[in-house]
């Protein structure tokens, strides 16, 4: 019979003169990382062959019709050029949060600040402590399947609070347990 290793989580919480820091780095799926890194080759491909596409008027082959393509041939790449660009945004997004992906969780003196971050930057919300309630491990349908995790790096996680009439997330692929772990550390310096 095999022992279970003990784990010892991903976050990393240290005290600074500012206040509580909790480093969560995104979970890493070698897989979808290497997958989705080619895929996303493919993708620059099809971008720069329909853009040139579209300048220059040429069909594949180098085929050349007089008074460039037809409109109908353009709107059809200029709506497919569309699509594709918005797909590869957000496979692009995806790709890097799980490549180097970080969430920042400040527990300082007035606020809680959080983060999602990738090589520095993202987006910062701040809330003012006195307006944070609630603090808890969310479970609920957002954490549902471990997949949901990589499309989960804007709202998603497995803690949640109420400020003011609203939810937020952060802990973007927690375990319960770990999550947990979080809490009480928080809780020990602010009652929430």
């Amino acid at each position: 019979m095999a022992t279970v290793q003990v784990s010892a989580g991903r976050a990393t919480m240290s005290e600074s003169p500012d206040g509580l820091l909790i480093t969560i780095p995104a979970r890493k799926n070698w897989f979808l990382i290497l997958f989705m890194g080619f895929w996303l080759l493919g993708w620059f491909f099809g971008e720069v062959t329909a853009i040139s596409q579209i300048i220059r008027g040429h069909l594949p082959h180098g085929t050349n019709l007089k008074g460039g393509l037809p409109i109908g041939v353009n709107l059809f790449l200029l709506v497919w050029l569309g699509g594709w660009t918005i797909g590869g945004a957000f496979a692009m997004v995806a790709w890097l949060w799980n490549f180097a992906g970080v969430e920042k969780v400040l527990l300082g003196h007035f606020t809680l600040t959080t983060k999602r971050e990738v090589f520095g930057i993202g987006p910062l919300k701040e809330f003012k402590l006195g307006n944070v309630t609630n603090l808890r491990i969310n479970m609920g349908l957002s954490n549902a399947t471990q997949l949901m995790g990589h499309f989960q790096m804007m709202n998603g996680g497995t803690i949640a609070f109420d400020c003011g009439a609203r939810t937020f997330r952060f802990g973007v692929g927690l375990d319960e347990a770990e999550a947990d772990q979080i809490i009480a550390r928080l809780r020990s310096r602010l009652t929430f």
